[in-house]
């Protein structure tokens, strides 16, 4: 049988929001059992694997791993020493533009937290992204980034937990949310530490390249420790000397590959 797409009455929408739909849809798929991460891939590549990751827990400072936990959502912030919600004019306008002044005055002194980068168990991404797609249909807030605006907002003020809230096998409704300071979590989002090269701010580093997890060209990523790999790297392309690297790699990646197809 043929299949025909279906009719959608609303307005149309720019793919960074509408892509929470197709988030939601995908997420489904999976078992319940599932870890997953969505995130932008244009400017994303991998250092470590993030879901063996273990990091601090933001509220009790224990280490916390992937692993066992039911149910959790995965947030990470933005570099809080550089800005925060009220200085970033593109943050300010999401949230003016989706819920009004007063909920800019109220999450003003926030850290940001990037919506291009989002891990959980599968329960935890299916109920956020069916939280997203309303915050959308809602508010109608049509502007580039505006998915930004509503991941913000549902944590600080839309009672992001009762989305997620789930019954795990005692019987509790819990759902856990971590929101990860800029550099101790498994994705290192650098959009906002542009003021110098990473370099000089002891976050491109050189390793002997014999590290298992150390590029051939012997740089790295690393969390604000100094010395633990940034599992997922986003937003490579706003440091020039990392963006050259990154097309460097990709440039020898596709070399490597093609000279592999050609002797089959």
């Amino acid at each position: 049988d043929s299949l025909s797409p279906a009719q959608d009455p609303r307005d149309a929408r720019p793919v960074a929001t509408a892509r929470y739909e197709l988030y939601w849809i995908w997420s489904r798929k999976y078992d319940s059992s599932s870890k997953i991460l969505i995130i932008d891939f244009r400017d994303t590549y991998f250092q470590t694997n993030p879901f063996s990751f273990a990091a601090s827990s933001p509220q009790t400072g224990d280490l916390i791993t992937n692993t066992h936990h039911e149910c959790y959502l995965d947030l990470f912030e933005e570099n809080f020493d550089a800005i925060n919600i009220g200085k970033s004019s593109y943050n300010s306008n999401w949230i003016k533009s989706a819920y009004g002044n007063d909920a800019l005055k109220t999450v003003a002194a926030k850290p940001v937290i990037c919506s291009g980068s989002t891990m959980g168990t599968q329960h935890a991404i299916e109920k956020y992204t069916i939280a997203m797609v309303a915050q959308s249909d809602e508010r109608k807030c049509k502007s580039v980034g505006c998915d930004q605006g509503f991941h913000n907002y549902l944590y600080y003020l839309g009672n992001l937990d009762e989305w997620l809230a789930s019954t795990n096998k005692r019987g509790e409704q819990t759902c856990d949310i971590r929101v990860h300071v800029h550099g101790e979590g498994a994705v290192n989002n650098l959009s906002a530490m542009r003021e110098s090269p990473l370099r000089d701010q002891g976050v491109l580093k050189t390793f002997d390249v014999n590290e298992t997890y150390v590029a051939k060209d012997g740089n790295i990523v690393v969390n604000s420790d100094g010395s633990t790999p940034s599992p997922v790297v986003h937003q490579f392309d706003r440091d020039k000397e990392l963006k050259g690297l990154i097309r460097k790699r990709t440039s020898q990646m596709l070399k490597e590959w093609k000279s592999e197809q050609s002797s089959r």
